[in-house]
């Protein structure tokens, strides 16, 4: 089994930029509770992954602190305040739902709700499971939650229907792929090697970009994956560019394992860029000249791709940077 070694401390992958729109509170994820009506269990979620944790964390923390959460609006009683975004690291996503209320009084949450999610380039529809959840104010809310394979490119429409014929809108198109076009090594400082990794059409750099090298050390059975190196970057002809100080990230690596700067015996399996990129809805500021990117209605909803492109050196290239080729 591959590790994963020399990640930066307290870095969660992929999360740390998502508070552009929102914020993540600390501490751990109460346990929830399903109403009985709608199950007849008492329900404590399964062990998630961290990330799933802490979107989870997010949605509860708006819905019990962020007054948009229970918008007034006499002449829109059917529609929906919704807080929420698909995410390619997890086929779990979570949408706080809550309904635009007509005075600041309290009022029950109604139970007929429904909320889908459509496919929009298969036309495959998914009908959300909704709960009851305890807020911190003492209050209950509600929270959908669906499994769903979330790929880079797709788009994604939500909608929510009440009791009336209204029906609150919001689509996200997730960004695609980067598509990475590696230059050749290049002396630079010292005849210190560098590569130039074009993101190719791409203007600015994505919200988050961690470079990773996958290494496997002398006499270990499995690779390892290190993480955290400094990256420059630079414009291009055909998109921003990374700089990636191949020869200075060969010394850390040895370092890290505790080997001499003169050892050759380190394998470089691959270099790969661990990638998060915002779909545009993170941008938008919802305000009555420019509404935000729910229809017949209030919030957020929009998506984050992440994932990790990798490429690989040719043995010459290794072996002048004092590397060894995988199988050499």
């Amino acid at each position: 089994m591959m590790r994963v070694i020399e990640r930066e401390k307290g870095e969660v992958f992929g999360m740390s930029n998502i508070d552009l729109r929102m914020s993540i509170v600390e501490g751990a994820v109460r346990s929830f509770y399903i109403h009985k009506s709608l199950f007849d269990i008492r329900y404590s979620p399964p062990p998630f992954p961290l990330s799933i944790i802490l979107a989870l964390s997010l949605l509860l923390t708006l819905a019990a602190c962020d007054d948009s959460f229970n918008p007034i609006n006499e002449a829109k009683t059917d529609f929906f305040a919704v807080s929420g975004f698909l995410d390619t690291a997890t086929d779990t996503h979570f949408v706080r739902v809550s309904p635009v209320r007509e005075t600041l009084a309290a009022s029950p949450e109604p139970t007929a709700i429904e909320v889908t999610t459509t496919h929009l380039e298969t036309g495959t529809q998914t009908a959300w499971q909704d709960s009851l959840v305890l807020l911190d104010n003492g209050q209950m809310g509600r929270l959908f939650f669906a499994q769903i394979p979330v790929a880079p490119g797709e788009t994604h429409r939500l909608e929510v229907h009440g009791a009336g014929d209204a029906v609150t809108r919001a689509v996200t198109q997730v960004p695609p792929r980067i598509r990475l076009a590696p230059g050749p090594l290049v002396p630079g400082f010292n005849r210190r090697f560098t590569q130039r990794v074009t993101l190719v059409d791409q203007m600015q750099v994505p919200s988050q970009v961690n470079l990773i090298y996958e290494v496997t050390p002398p006499g270990a059975a499995e690779p390892v994956v290190m993480t955290s190196f400094f990256v420059g970057t630079g414009p291009g002809p055909d998109g921003v560019q990374l700089i990636v100080n191949l020869e200075f990230h060969r010394e850390e690596i040895l370092t890290r394992l505790g080997l001499p700067r003169i050892d050759s015996t380190v394998v470089l399996n691959s270099i790969g860029l661990e990638i998060e990129q915002l779909s545009a809805e993170w941008s938008i500021v919802d305000t009555p000249e420019r509404p935000g990117p729910v229809e017949n209605g209030f919030g957020f909803f929009g998506s984050v791709a992440r994932y990790t492109a990798r490429w690989t050196l040719d043995p010459a290239d290794l072996q002048r940077l004092g590397f060894r080729a995988p199988g050499g």
